[in-house]
This record gives C-alpha cells, sequence and structure tokens, in this order.
C-alpha cells in the first residue's frame, strides 16, 4: 500500500496499529503511519464484505446491500489490499 492511502486511512479514523508497513509521516517527523495488512482491512471491514474478485488489471472489493436504498458499495485498487482499503474509505464516510 502507498503512503497517501496509508494516511487517508489514519486521517479517516483507522486505527493504528504496530503490525504492517511503517511509514514516517511526511508532514511531521515525529509521527508515523502503519499501512494495515489485507487481513487486518477485511476484519475492519467486518460483514458488510461481500467479495474480492480480479477483473482484467484491477481489483475488486464490494460490500453487501446496506439497505433498500443502498445499491451496494464498490471500490478499485491496483492490489487486494488497495481495493480493500478503499471500501473501507468508502464505508466509513462521515
Amino acid at each position: 500500500m502507498k503512503y497517501e492511502l496509508a494516511k487517508e486511512l489514519k486521517e479517516a479514523g483507522y486505527r493504528q496499529t504496530p503490525q504492517g508497513k511503517f511509514y514516517i509521516d511526511a508532514d511531521n517527523a515525529d509521527v508515523g503511519i502503519t499501512a494495515p495488512t489485507l487481513e487486518q482491512l477485511i476484519e475492519a471491514c467486518g460483514e458488510r464484505i461481500a467479495g474480492i474478485d480480479r477483473y482484467s488489471e484491477k481489483w475488486v472489493a464490494v460490500a453487501y446491500f446496506d439497505s433498500e436504498e443502498d445499491d451496494g458499495t464498490i471500490a478499485e485498487g491496483s492490489t487486494p489490499t488497495e481495493a480493500v482499503a478503499k471500501l473501507w474509505l468508502a464505508l466509513n464516510k462521515p
């Protein structure tokens, strides 16, 4: 996972853990950012995650419908981890 996505997760409230790839925050050298693993992201999405699949050159993560008004949530990425990270962000919008 790239630094920018790891930072976006942290800023959106994703819980930082000591596992995963560690980055030094470019804006504040005293602060670190941890990129979560695929397993951590799947667990964080909880029961909403419906699946992860590869279509052509992209990975796609899909969430179950939340209600009758919800048409589901889909996120794409170049890796499964990136796709699920973007799904978590979509599911946790304020």
